[in-house]
């Protein structure tokens, strides 16, 4: 069993979905909302994010428990709205790195929690963890071509357009270890 994980930025803290949060999330969001001691959104889970990504998380912890820290984060408000914690949004890795050093992020906010540069500032958190294991040279993202604000988060981030391969509709953004700037 490997330990918890958990980044902490100005504003946020960053927790490493866990087999128990897993469970939290798919059968009593007020149990996660114990584990996290946060207030969970009536309107969770966020966009682009289902069930089946949360079982897959626990799957994939129940394998290889080594996976924590490579899947799912949740992004915790310090101070929320009404001054108390609260969850935002999630986002993380695709999976450990791939042997040529490349791993994939994504992420979603709540929408009320949007445009206040929170995604950017969890992102910037955990692209620095993932550059701080030496195995990880290139962080990967796909993103729709009609998705603008999450284009402007990876960009604040210093992803660049890539020629990666991409679906029809989405395109390609990197960002390397030589590239990055923690800002």
């Amino acid at each position: 069993m490997c330990a918890a994980i958990t980044l902490k930025t100005e504003r946020m803290e960053l927790v490493a979905i866990t087999e128990a949060l897993a469970e939290a999330e798919l059968g009593d969001l007020s149990f996660l909302s114990r584990l996290l001691n946060a207030r969970v959104p009536e309107n969770w889970p966020p966009g682009g994010t289902d069930e089946e990504s949360v079982r897959c998380s626990l799957r994939e912890l129940q394998r290889d428990p080594a996976q924590i820290g490579w899947l799912c984060w949740y992004f915790v408000l310090l101070a929320g709205p009404e001054g108390n914690r609260v969850l935002i949004g999630k986002g993380g890795f695709g999976g450990k790195p791939e042997p040529e050093g490349t791993v994939n992020i994504g992420y979603s906010l709540v929408e009320q929690f949007r445009g206040h540069g929170y995604a950017t500032e969890a992102l910037r958190k955990l692209i620095s963890w993932a550059l701080t294991i030496p195995e990880v040279n290139l962080i990967v993202a796909n993103v729709r071509q009609q998705q603008e604000e999450s284009i402007g988060v990876l960009e604040g981030c210093g992803f660049v357009r890539s020629s990666g391969e991409s679906e029809a509709d989405t395109v390609c953004y990197e960002v390397s270890r030589a590239s990055f700037v923690s800002g």
